[in-house]
């Protein structure tokens, strides 16, 4: 699904509250449903194909939604999903000084407890080496000539 920008496809989700003016909406998009990269979460990337730390980048975008008469109408692009606030006190903010919590990956950090395999196993994977094809492979051409 995509509507290559032109909103042809966009949902307008009615969100009922008590005694809220705005809410505050973050959308995860894509240009297409299929897409691998090149999605975003309030306005933050991941990064292109082999940059990516798992971490977003950039300044995030927070939408303000007016509500009126009980009703916020927050337009969800296609393909996107939107996620909306109705208090501010749990919007988490990385740009204001909001504290990220991330964690080291143990392939690179930590060799207790990680598995670790050694190269000249990974270059015969299955048991069988680049040699050993060729015999098998020889073999079976022999028998089914036969």
């Amino acid at each position: 699904m995509s509507d290559s920008g032109t909103g042809a496809l966009a949902y307008t989700a009615r969100v009922a509250t008590q005694g809220v003016n705005r809410a505050r909406v973050r959308y995860l998009v894509a240009n297409k449903i299929t897409d691998k990269f090149g999605i975003t979460y309030a306005g933050q990337g991941f990064g292109g194909y082999f940059e990516s730390d798992g971490l977003l980048k950039g300044p995030q975008k927070t939408d303000d939604v007016p509500c009126e008469a009980g009703v916020c109408s927050v337009k969800v692009p296609a393909p996107g999903v939107a996620v909306v606030f109705l208090t501010d006190d749990l919007i988490f903010d990385a740009s204001a000084g909001d504290v990220v919590t991330t964690y080291a990956t143990s392939q690179t950090t930590k060799m207790l407890n990680t598995a670790a395999v050694p190269g000249d196993v990974l270059a015969s994977t299955n048991g069988i080496s680049g040699e050993m094809r060729y015999v098998i492979l020889s073999i079976l051409f022999v028998m089914s000539v036969s």
